[in-house]
């Protein structure tokens, strides 16, 4: 940064602090806090004339932005689970006596920033805890493994960057940073590690020093980095053959990828240390960055590790005092270690002393923001792309696709892009960093198509914004391309609180003139990049050549930047202030789909401004995977209440089908092995899963039907309480009933095999509730015996004409309403108020509950319940249809609804649905999990293969 940028932060920063210290860190009034900063200003700045800089209103602005956002913040405590909670106790017992310099120096850079008082002593806590379970590094000798779980761009980097400095305080001397699989996390992490951890500009150490990070007030460097921003480990080796670990007494980091060639150089240069040159160190820190990629032994037992595992064990294994701590924000794989390894000379990298769960403070901009799960109309930020509209790019294609041009979507994705830097700049935010993510492709060559068409489309609004944005509105909306702008800004319901403004957050309303007037300074500002496995960085083309972008560059006036890329934008690489998100991509393990979330995160002050632009595929998978990771996380913090190790939770999660969406029917497929038999042992308890993918088949539904009479001739069903419902029902009976039925595998938990065959042979769940749901439907009345019941009336999308299932639902797409959970247990409203009572009182990470969701009753519940749902469909379009379709489209898709209802028989009888839940219940039941070619085709219908490591060439990860 320049001299002035510093004096600017340095300023904001003094300002900021006097400010805090007078308002007691309360909660002031918009107005109330700039007069306050005003009056201070003269006084921090040393001049009353500071009004007079050019500069003034921008630094008043940031001052207030701070304000706001650090006393509005809440963060919370980390959850454990330890294999021996007496282990942590080494370092509490030398915290009073043991100087911290190093975390110390990280403090003052993390404030300096720009994070918030709370959360650095939120990192602090964290750090300590993580630590702690830690090897001792004054011990004679101690071995440590761990995890550390993280939401997805919440700071975990943040985090164990901390960890590296708490270490060095308490007598590490040598960690080795892990740092993904590709040349671009490498360095992006190496960068971090300058400056969070070294002091310096690595690859200037040795040289003129550039100081920066934690050395940047001091000039001195704390740490000796052995690669650097240009150089990996074997290479920087060769560089520097005569530099010695031993030679140093600082500490000393290796960030390095994770690569079978690199990782053995580093083992061997280790061993050679320790064995001939004395090094002075009995203890090491591994930190494993996307600790769920790569690093895991994918072989199967009766072989050798894979290359990757194997280094990362060899080079833990070297020393007596050893700690290994994995850093992921999707588990699932890691928990997925054999918990059981017997060999303690080569144990594998399970977790199996501790497991921490951090919980991202309050202004995390997170899943449940994106995806809320329960609505019938999509949030304004989530905006669904329609596979059928021109241009749109299929989902599945290979390498030697032709890219055509840009879909209307993502020409939206753009002007909303353009928009939103006009927004920023307006907001006193114009040096901040703002990107866009496109995310449609893995090949490298199709990515080459898609920046061509999008830098020409970006010099076609160049040329007609220049030509036209000064000139008066009704010129301006005479271009088609300009006229697009203008109706999404002044049409769109998204942009609604821009116009008008928020007082609150000190936002004035917004005019179209003042976007009109700002449009050609931000758009010629624009970078369209690439970003793969192929060039190893980001590149963006220059007179028809290709060179490196690097927002650095850009410290002084923010960048603005479209990157196109695929599993390097989705695994650990950060999009500085991305605001616009575009993907259209199919992954095929819910581990790689959460990772692909780039757009969750902190927006401070422009949260407001980001958009995701989705498939409804995705939509739905997205929001399956967050009830997943929702789940995990209850699971979690149920099992740290009983005192759990996590070897219980390691099995846990094993047992549970409600994680085989995450790991064995779609995670990587040389995770899952494909076999025509498997032998698993399950255990579904707390387990639930519908059928909200119906088939467009009337000959399916009859079946179905006639399945359910044969079973309903074998129940005593009676109304209670409201609700049709048979008590006492035998397990074989309905183990019979859903092996009966015909259900396609899109309903990917409602397998009818594996359920019948767990229902079958447990003998915990014995006796089962069956009960039919019921509506308001008078169209199409449902006779169970002498009963004449009245059908539920169901929305229903179709994705495009030719699909053969419908899905039932608005943007949640699910036929189960967790309240029909209480059949059977029937929970009074006294029960349910204690209940969300106790749950608030227990909820670590500050959410507060106001129902009951599905996971409350079946904790409560006895028997296991079977729903029947008989659906009448309603061709009426829904909330969404409506707000995102013109009235010709309405038209359209209505007129699809009814054909579909008159092809499927639901015109003369309903439609059946079906939903399952099991109580939380310990019962692991072992069962052959038959997966023929035919199923496990079905599997990976529509599905990207997520092998690791395999066809780099080809493609970006």
């Amino acid at each position: 940064m320049t001299d002035a940028t510093n004096r600017y932060n340095a300023l904001v920063k003094k300002t900021f602090d006097m400010l805090y210290s007078l308002c007691e860190g309360q909660k002031k009034t918009h107005s109330d806090l700039i007069k306050q900063a005003q009056l201070l200003l003269p006084i921090t700045a040393g001049t009353q004339d500071v009004n007079q800089l050019s500069e003034y209103n921008d630094i008043l602005k940031s001052i207030i932005d701070l304000y706001e956002i650090e006393v509005g913040i809440k963060t919370y405590a980390p959850n454990v689970l330890a294999a021996d909670r007496q282990s942590k106790y080494w370092l509490y017992k030398l915290k009073g006596t043991t100087p911290r310099p190093f975390f110390d120096r990280y403090k003052l850079y993390l404030r300096q920033d720009g994070f918030d008082r709370k959360t650095i002593d939120n990192i602090e806590a964290s750090c300590e805890e993580v630590l702690a379970y830690c090897a001792n590094p004054r011990s004679q000798a101690d071995k440590k493994r761990g995890l550390v779980v993280g939401d997805v761009q919440s700071g975990k980097t943040a985090n164990y960057l901390g960890l590296i400095n708490l270490a060095y305080d308490y007598g590490y001397k040598i960690v080795v940073l892990l740092a993904g699989t590709t040349n671009s996390l490498r360095v992006q992490t190496q960068k971090r590690t300058d400056k969070g951890v070294i002091g310096a500009k690595s690859d200037s150490i040795g040289n003129l020093i550039e100081y920066i990070g934690v050395g940047f007030s001091a000039h001195e460097h704390y740490a000796v980095p052995f690669t650097n921003q240009n150089n990996d480990f074997a290479k920087f080796i060769q560089k520097n053959l005569n530099a010695t670990i031993a030679d140093y007494n600082k500490p000393v980091v290796l960030v390095v990828k994770k690569n079978k060639s690199i990782l053995e150089s580093v083992s061997e240069r280790l061993q050679s240390e320790l064995s001939e040159q004395g090094l002075d160190s009995k203890s090491i820190l591994i930190i494993d960055d996307e600790a769920d990629n790569a690093s895991l032994n994918t072989n199967k037992p009766e072989k050798d590790p894979t290359a990757i595992n194997r280094c990362i064990r060899a080079i833990f294994n070297k020393f007596p005092i050893a700690s290994y701590v994995g850093y992921t924000a999707t588990p699932f794989a890691n928990i997925f270690i054999n918990p059981d390894d017997k060999d303690p000379a080569n144990l594998d990298l399970f977790p199996s002393d501790f497991i921490v769960q951090l919980n991202a403070p309050s202004t995390y901009w997170g899943g449940r923001v994106v995806f809320p799960g329960n609505s019938e109309t999509l949030p304004l930020c989530l905006r669904e792309i329609k596979e059928d509209e021109p241009y749109f790019l299929p989902v599945i294609h290979d390498k030697y696709v032709e890219y055509l041009g840009l879909a209307d979507s993502m020409k939206e994705a753009i002007h909303s892009f353009l928009i939103n830097n006009v927004i920023r700049t307006l907001r006193g935010q114009k040096i901040k960093h703002r990107s866009m993510m496109i995310n449609i492709t893995r090949y490298n060559d199709v990515q080459a198509q898609i920046q061509e068409y999008v830098s020409t489309y970006i010099e076609i609004l160049t040329n007609e914004i220049e030509q036209l944005s000064s000139g008066p509105v009704e010129c301006f909306i005479a271009n088609k391309n300009m006229k697009a702008i203008f109706d999404l800004f002044t049409k769109d319901s998204f942009y609604t609180a821009i116009r008008e403004g928020d007082n609150s957050k000190g936002y004035l309303p917004i005019t179209w003139e003042q976007i009109q007037n700002g449009l050609y300074s931000e758009i010629k500002q624009v970078s369209v990049v690439v970003i793969n496995s192929k060039n190893g960085k980001m590149s963006v083309k220059d007179g028809g050549k290709s060179k490196r972008f690097d927002y650095e560059d850009y410290d002084t006036t923010g960048a603005r930047v479209i990157a196109i890329g695929g599993m390097v934008l989705s695994r650990g690489l950060t999009l500085e202030g991305l605001m616009i998100s575009y993907y259209s991509r199919n992954a095929g393990a819910y581990d790689t789909l959460l990772q692909m979330c780039r757009w969750f995160g902190y927006r401070p002050k422009y949260e407001d401004l980001c958009r995701v632009y989705l498939t409804q595929e995705n939509i739905d998978r997205f929001d399956a995977v967050l009830d997943a990771v929702d789940d995990l996380r209850q699971q979690f913090e149920e099992m740290e209440r009983q005192d759990k190790k996590p070897k219980d939770f390691g099995l846990m999660v094993k047992e549970s089908p409600d994680t085989l969406d995450t790991t064995l029917l779609v995670t990587a497929r040389n995770k899952m092995r494909a076999s025509e038999v498997i032998e698993y042992h399950l255990n579904y308890g707390g387990v639930y899963a519908d059928t909200s993918k119906l088939l467009r088949d009337a000959a399916v539904n009859r079946h179905n039907r006639d399945a359910f009479n044969s079973f309903a001739a074998k129940l005593d069903i009676k109304e209670t309480n409201g609700r049709y419902i048979a008590s006492s029902v035998s397990k074989f009976y309905v183990a019979e009933f859903i092996r009966n039925l015909k259900i396609s595998y899109v309903n990917r938990k409602f397998d009818t095999e594996g359920l019948s065959a767990y229902i079958e042979n447990s003998e915990v769940f014995q006796e089962w509730d069956v009960v039919i749901a019921t509506g308001d439907s008078t169209n199409l009345p449902f006779s169970v015996g002498h009963m004449q019941l009245k059908p539920a009336i169901r929305s229903f999308h179709v994705k495009n004409a030719g699909d053969t299932y419908i899905r039932i639902g608005g943007s949640n797409n699910r036929v189960m309403e967790p309240g029909i959970l209480n059949a059977g247990l029937w929970l009074t409203e006294g029960d349910r108020e204690h209940i969300l009572k106790e749950k608030n009182a227990q909820s670590k990470n500050g959410k507060q509950y106001t129902s009951l969701g599905a996971n409350d009753y079946l904790r409560y519940r006895v028997n296991p319940i079977l729903v029947i749902y008989p659906i009448d469909l309603s061709c009426d379009n829904t909330a969404s249809e409506k707000k995102q379709l013109s009235l010709y489209e309405q038209e359209k898709v209505a007129a699809l609804k009814a054909q579909i209802k008159q092809d499927v028989g639901n015109n003369r009888e309903p439609l059946l649905a079906f939903a399952i839940g099991f109580p939380k219940k310990e019962s692991g039941v072992m069962v052959t999990y038959r997966a023929n070619r035919i199923k496990l085709d079905e599997i990976n219908a529509n599905m990207e293969i997520d092998d690791d490591g395999e066809g780099e060439e080809d493609y970006d990860d």
